[in-house]
């Protein structure tokens, strides 16, 4: 090859490195204009779709829901208040508030039964309608601590512009931040998914798992506890009847002094007397027969049994009438089982309280198992330890009077065997007199 052509050749390469070299230059400098451009673009876009989000309805739907959480942070600082003012713990304020709207539930369910109306306003059904009471103030004080408990956190948040404002000023991806291809609807779920994600988000989020939702619930719940009268559900209250047993002694036309019963009944909440048994005789040498009229007096004034059905657990209850069964064993029936090859330790009699003793002996009981904290499911009344203690006493001494008239019939003392159970017959005519005197 020529010298010429090898200078030439060498000279053609060299151009070719220098137009590569430019095309490049030109290529890099085209990009760099492109990215700026496309960058500014891109924010110029974020701004817009930015503030498009802050006015969508997702933000509109979360700002509701702060409108939710803050009425219902309202609500329980007016539970605060009122419990505060009432003097009295959350707990028992509830309780309170739960037996007023049970007695208004029960006024309302009776309206139409004059009877049952007056004994619910003359208080004959505390029992019932406070079981109803405790449901209520259980569910209030679980939506009340939810509620304490909300605001503590929704405080502590930092509320919900600052939780929008942190999640939306910022882009969201790096191809985005690039390209700015992502659609409005892609940037708003992006946001959207990062606020409900916050700790703002998880309280108050338009999601069914959200905090707020819980507790809009539970004091909806409550709301409708306090307002609405589900009748079908309401305890359908008894008739509260009493028995009055009436024992006095007469003097007929033949000038023989008896004993003379009367048992009536009366509807406690109006006073109205139902139909009554017709008047009983009772000759006063009949022993037998005066002490099962003098177990009906005081069981008309106290009845244990029943009065334990009330106070005591079911546990509670079962364990007093099995006490009973061994209390009544008399001597005589351990003897029967002897007789018959029996344990008479396995003895168990039938729960009658048919003498003042019996009754003596159920009173005693009852004193001792409504006592016990472990048996008794609630406190008895003033009402009824006042009866308890009065039959309690009347009884002791009826029994002491009928034991001297048994001794002096024994000893042939015709008399004083009578005038002892006149005394008898007297004192247990007493017993109504001094209940009612208590009451």
């Amino acid at each position: 090859m020529a010298i010429s052509d090898f200078g030439e050749s060498l000279l053609s390469k060299q151009r070719e490195r220098q137009d590569k070299q430019r095309r490049k230059q030109e290529r890099a400098d085209l990009l760099g204009l492109a990215g700026t451009v496309g960058i500014g673009l891109y924010r110029n876009n974020l701004r817009k779709k930015q503030a498009a989000f802050l006015d969508s309805q997702p933000i509109m739907d979360l700002r509701i829901q702060d409108q939710i959480a803050q009425k219902n942070n309202k609500r329980t600082d007016q539970y605060t208040t009122l419990i505060t003012a009432s003097g009295l713990n959350a707990s028992n304020y509830f309780l309170k508030e739960g037996e007023k709207l049970r007695t208004e539930e029960a006024l309302a369910l009776y309206a139409d039964d004059e009877e049952m109306l007056a004994q619910i306003k003359a208080g004959r059904h505390k029992g019932a309608i406070r079981k109803k009471a405790e449901a209520y103030r259980d569910r209030a004080l679980q939506s009340y601590n939810d509620g304490l408990a909300f605001q503590r956190e929704y405080n502590l948040s930092g509320g919900i512009d600052k939780a929008i404002e942190t999640y939306n000023k910022n882009p969201k991806t790096v191809a985005g931040a690039l390209l700015g291809f992502a659609t409005k609807r892609d940037f708003e779920d992006e946001s959207l998914r990062a606020i409900n994600q916050s700790r703002m988000g998880r309280l108050i989020g338009t999601s069914e798992d959200s905090k707020l939702s819980a507790l809009e619930r539970s004091y909806q719940q409550l709301g409708s506890l306090s307002t609405a009268m589900a009748l079908e559900d309401l305890e359908r209250l008894d008739p509260d009847i009493e028995s009055k047993y009436e024992m006095k002694l007469v003097k007929g036309v033949d000038d023989v002094t008896r004993v003379v019963t009367i048992e009536s009944k009366f509807n406690r909440g109006t006073g109205k007397q139902l139909p009554s048994s017709a008047p009983n005789l009772i000759e006063l040498n009949d022993p037998k027969a005066l002490e099962r009229a003098g177990a009906k007096k005081l069981n008309a004034a106290f009845d244990p049994i029943h009065q334990a059905r009330l106070a005591l657990t079911p546990e509670g209850f079962s364990e007093y009438i099995d006490a009973l069964r061994i209390e009544f064993v008399t001597d005589e029936d351990r003897q029967k089982a002897i007789a018959a090859g029996d344990d008479p330790s396995l003895v168990r009699a039938p729960v009658f309280i048919n003498t003042p003793k019996r009754h003596q002996k159920a009173v005693d009981l009852w004193s001792k198992y409504v006592t016990d904290p472990e048996k008794a499911k609630r406190t008895p009344t003033s009402e009824s330890l006042n009866a308890a203690q009065l039959t309690w006493k009347a009884g002791s001494e009826a029994i002491e009077l009928m034991d001297k008239h048994n001794l002096e019939l024994k000893l042939g003392n015709m008399q004083k065997a009578e005038d002892f159970m006149e005394m008898y017959a007297t004192r247990l005519s007493q017993v109504g007199i001094a209940y009612e005197a208590a009451r």
